[in-house]
């Protein structure tokens, strides 16, 4: 399983959100940290076949004892986007979706510590290397992660 976590922590007054990161890959697993929240991104594998569906993960996370509050513009709450080994983006999951119009807040904190979101990419990749970012699109924190994934 490819992974990233994103942690981040509250800085006080008007400094907002602190990111760090943290490239995990392989088949070894490794916990979300016990304290923090932030973002983790995944797929099932690291490599795939040319025309594979590759499976993503975003895992939403809050582990910090105090609750934080997302707010949304519409009905999405995140996104995937692959980009080529150029930079160009060959796949976006909300590409051609329209969204609800309503104002959404998700809360994480004690006794909803994840929010777990999933999407299957299902485009018919040339082999290469490309970079999976998985976004949460709250509009007063957003946050997202970063792999790489190849195709054979």
């Amino acid at each position: 399983m490819a992974k990233i976590v994103i942690l981040g922590g509250l800085l006080l007054g008007l400094l907002g959100l602190a990111v760090l990161g943290q490239a995990v890959g392989g088949a070894e697993e490794k916990s979300v940290p016990e304290s923090g929240f932030g973002v983790s991104v995944s797929t099932d594998r690291i490599s795939y076949a040319a025309g594979e569906p590759i499976t993503l993960k975003l895992r939403v996370f809050n582990r910090t004892k105090e609750a934080i509050g997302f707010h949304f513009r519409d009905a999405q709450r995140f996104d995937f986007i692959l980009k080529d080994e150029k930079g160009d983006e060959v796949w976006r999951w909300s590409g051609g979706m329209m969204f609800a119009q309503m104002l959404g807040k998700e809360e994480l904190g004690p006794g909803q510590e994840e929010l777990v979101y999933s999407a299957t990419c299902e485009e018919k990749l040339s082999p290469g290397t490309y970079a999976l970012t998985g976004v949460l699109v709250a509009q007063d924190n957003p946050m997202s992660g970063s792999i790489s994934i190849s195709v054979k």
